[in-house]
């Protein structure tokens, strides 16, 4: 009962932030309005653990992608519920995060690799009004960035963009803007909304749920009573 009071709680606290992104944002005339969602695992609620992230099916994994799959639904209902026509959910994660029998209906989702498409963002095209980015994480040599890493998280990769260091977030965003489409950010950890926010000044402001980084692998975890 605790668990899905819980539950409750987090769709409509996300569901307010994303219609209110959608009220700022989006167009009001537009009849249709599709949202790519990408994903990954590290920057979900409760995640704060390579074992969460790195093995697969392991007890620990199990559990986090069940997290995984709670803000994923928070996020699916939020936009329906916001006036969104079409929702696909990216599974970003390199070793996939979602659960089949845990999918909230009202959304397709993309799961399985290896897929198609530029960074395989599959299906992302011109059509869709907007791109949201949950569960991303702090780039790689990000102080207090929870699981900080750029693309293999075994690695120490660091990646350039016009001179700016940048990590997943950006490649995402870029490769976003070739059709087109608008970035948004929901659910990340604080250092990535500052990440976001040194690429474009331009960019839509992202609509955080707070989620603060203490080191690699620690973060504040604060129950829904002190979060409301």
């Amino acid at each position: 009962m605790i668990r899905q009071v819980n539950t409750l709680k987090s769709v409509v606290r996300i569901s307010r932030l994303i219609l209110l992104a959608f009220y700022i944002f989006m167009n009001p005339l537009s009849a249709q309005i599709k949202i790519y969602v990408n994903t990954d695992l590290e920057g979900i609620s409760g995640v704060f653990k390579f074992e969460q992230t790195r093995e697969k099916d392991t007890p620990l994994n199990i559990q986090a992608c069940e997290y995984f799959m709670g803000d994923v639904a928070a996020v699916v209902k939020g936009l329906l519920d916001g006036g969104a026509s079409e929702v696909v959910v990216l599974d970003g994660h390199g070793s996939q995060a979602v659960i089949p029998h845990l999918m909230v209906p009202g959304a397709k989702y993309i799961t399985g690799r290896p897929r198609p498409g530029a960074g395989n963002l599959s299906e992302l095209d011109s059509s869709f009004a907007g791109m949201v980015m949950l569960g991303f994480h702090a780039m790689m040599g990000t102080p207090d960035g929870v699981l900080n890493h750029t693309q293999s998280s075994r690695s120490e990769n660091r990646y350039w963009y016009n001179d700016v260091e940048s990590g997943e977030l950006a490649q995402n965003a870029a490769i976003a803007a070739i059709p087109l489409c608008k970035p948004y950010i929901i659910k990340t950890p604080i250092k990535v909304r500052e990440e976001y926010l040194n690429l474009d000044p331009s960019l839509p402001k992202p609509v955080l749920v707070k989620r603060e980084g203490v080191a690699e692998n620690a973060l504040h975890l604060f129950t829904w009573s002190k979060k409301q």
